[in-house]
């Protein structure tokens, strides 16, 4: 979910996966009840701007992911200026290291023999 808040509106966007290569976004405003009584105000001015900048952030999302999906693809790190994402990133991927880690520890628990050696493993529900 995205929140964008102005003085006399809010949008906000949420984004649902509809398949691997596919999202649907839903956009919502509020508007106070009050503002579209004030002098100058016009709401249609805030919906173009925002609709044609989305549009223009949809198609950078859309050439990115074509690139991504390239079998030629190789990521690479952050620019500084990149901060948040990067460190969204590296608590993500954490979070799912620790649960992987523990299950490695248990599967290494039981063991079996086979002609040659023994081979420790197990099946583990993670």
């Amino acid at each position: 979910m995205m929140l964008s808040l102005h003085p006399d509106y809010a949008v906000f966007y949420t984004v649902w996966p509809v398949g691997p290569m596919q999202s649907r976004v839903v956009c919502e405003w509020m508007v106070h009840p009050d503002a579209p009584a004030a002098a100058g105000y016009n709401i249609q001015d805030a919906e173009e701007f925002w609709d044609r900048t989305n549009r223009q952030d949809w198609h950078i999302c859309e050439q990115s992911q074509l690139g991504i999906t390239s079998r030629v693809y190789q990521p690479g790190p952050y620019s500084p200026r990149e901060s948040i994402p990067a460190a969204w990133d590296r608590t993500y991927l954490r979070a799912f290291e620790r649960p992987l880690k523990k299950c490695w520890r248990k599967s290494r628990s039981a063991s079996r023999t086979t002609s040659r050696t023994a081979i420790r493993s197990t099946q583990v529900k993670c």
